[in-house]
């Protein structure tokens, strides 16, 4: 698998796998499998992602740094609609 397959394998199992799970036992294990023990994650902190049942509120990316095949830093960007 290319370098570019596997991150995008990795960030899409970071939202479908861990984001999108509400069993611990199954978000545990994605969260074994795709990222390093010393990982670190940032969001910016106190930021309203909107209302449910409203459109979205807010847009953003995620930028990764994979090491050894696993996501070791993850950046959450988001910007408010306008």
């Amino acid at each position: 698998m290319s370098v570019d397959a596997r991150i995008r394998e990795l960030l899409l199992a970071n939202l479908v796998e861990v984001f999108n799970v509400r069993d611990p036992k199954r978000r545990l294990e994605a969260i074994e499998r795709n990222y390093t023990e010393d990982v670190t994650w940032t969001d910016p902190d106190g930021t309203n992602m909107g209302v449910p049942e409203q459109p979205s509120s807010v847009k953003g990316i995620d930028v990764a740094l994979v090491r050894d095949g696993r996501i070791a830093v993850l950046n959450t960007f988001l910007t408010a609609e306008g």
